[in-house]
């Protein structure tokens, strides 16, 4: 029974050891661990850029170790094999000197770079943990060349140096929340008041109590609001009118039908104004009483009469009155005019004595001729009157 159960155990221990086997083998790579197909080249990185004043960066590599991951455009090619620090003498006699970091690497393929490549130290997050990134570059082939590397500043770093080189805005940023909250604290301001008094506060979730209400009415009710937010059709025939509005704005543009002509071009546009210069003359006329529309619109004594006018029509005791209120007034007019329509057919269709005398041409023929011989009877008449009255003085005399 022990027996079996240090067999568990073993077993338990030698499946860690194996499975730690197969992580390592996976980080690292079975090439890194043989030491085969592996290329090693070294990588120079100022101990100070005080000899470097065009370097973007800083000098030292920023606390890089063996095993970090060298990675070129992004993509992991190797690791750090081993990071020295060397001086070099410039000057014997000055007893002038600097200092190089030279890091070595380990690759999985020979690295070739170009004219333009870069080699920058960064960092893999924000936990300080540091890396080779290399950018290849574009053109030819650098050989036999140093490579040469500079450190970026972390992110945290380069955060402090804003802070430092800005530290009086900073110190009055800090001021001024410093104010505000003590402001807030007080009870000062909108916002102040809403996180120190009560009542204020209880509005406030009141508000928002009756904002969700009305957007739950506006969900679930038929109203305006809720139709034009839920309604599909609506929405669509929205969008058809908008559309057509947008045509027609298009049309206008364009300076199509009247009111384009009239938007776009000059003469519908001088027509118009002088049709408006003169309803302003006509309107001053009619304001001034000229002419018969003034004088209907501002005569008093006018305006007066058709008052007066108006109230007799309305006045059944008046004689207008009767005329358009009596009934039976009304039904005699209408007879008579019913019988005048009868006579005036009659006459046209030269019935009775005046329908003949106005429509038998014969007869008035007949009525000319008797005229025209009443006439020279009359005229014979006076003409022997004088011989008459001769012959009848003469006879007195004999």
């Amino acid at each position: 029974m022990n027996l079996s159960r240090y067999a568990a155990v073993g077993l338990l221990f030698l499946a860690a050891l194996v499975l730690l086997g197969v992580v390592t083998m996976k980080v690292t790579s079975v090439e890194d661990l043989l030491g085969r197909n592996t290329y090693f080249r070294e990588i120079e990185f100022p101990g100070s850029l005080a000899d470097r004043p065009g370097e973007r960066g800083k000098g030292g590599v920023g606390g890089l170790r063996r095993g970090d991951p060298v990675r070129v455009s992004g993509v992991q090619v190797g690791r750090v094999e081993e990071v020295r620090l060397r001086p070099i003498e410039l000057e014997a006699a000055a007893a002038r000197r600097r200092f190089l970091v030279r890091v070595r690497v380990q690759l999985r393929s020979d690295l070739r770079l170009c004219e333009g490549y870069s080699i920058r130290i960064t960092d893999q997050s924000l936990l300080g943990s540091k890396q080779i990134e290399i950018d290849p570059g574009a053109g030819p082939e650098t050989r036999d060349v140093p490579l040469r590397g500079a450190l970026l500043p972390s992110a945290l770093e380069s955060l402090g140096e804003i802070v430092d080189r800005n530290a009086d805005h900073v110190h009055q940023i800090i001021q001024n929340v410093t104010e505000i909250s003590a402001a807030v604290r007080r009870g000062d301001g909108t916002i102040g008041r809403l996180l120190m008094e009560p009542a204020l506060h209880d509005k406030v979730v009141a508000a928002v109590d009756r904002a969700e209400n009305i957007l739950k009415a506006v969900e679930e009710g038929p109203g305006l609001v809720s139709t034009l937010l839920f309604d599909r059709e609506l929405r669509a025939d929205l969008q058809v009118v908008a559309q057509s509005a947008r045509e027609v704005a298009e049309e206008l543009a364009r300076g199509r039908g009247t009111l384009g002509r009239l938007l776009k071009e000059e003469g519908p546009y001088n027509d118009l104004r002088l049709a408006m210069a003169d309803t302003r003359e006509i309107v001053a006329r009619i304001k001034s009483g000229q002419g018969p529309l003034g004088t209907l619109v501002f005569d008093d004594l006018l305006a007066r009469n058709l008052r007066d006018f108006g109230g007799a029509l309305v006045d059944r005791e008046t004689p207008l009155g009767k005329l358009v209120h009596d009934r039976d007034l009304a039904q005699r007019l209408d007879t008579l005019i019913a019988q005048a329509g009868e006579v005036v057919a009659h006459v046209r269709n030269g019935r009775g004595t005046l329908g003949r005398l106005l429509m038998d041409d014969a007869l008035v023929r007949g009525l000319e001729g008797a005229v025209s011989a009443l006439t020279g009877t009359i005229n014979e008449a006076r003409e022997a009157a004088p011989v008459n009255a001769f012959l009848q003085t003469l006879f007195i005399w004999w």
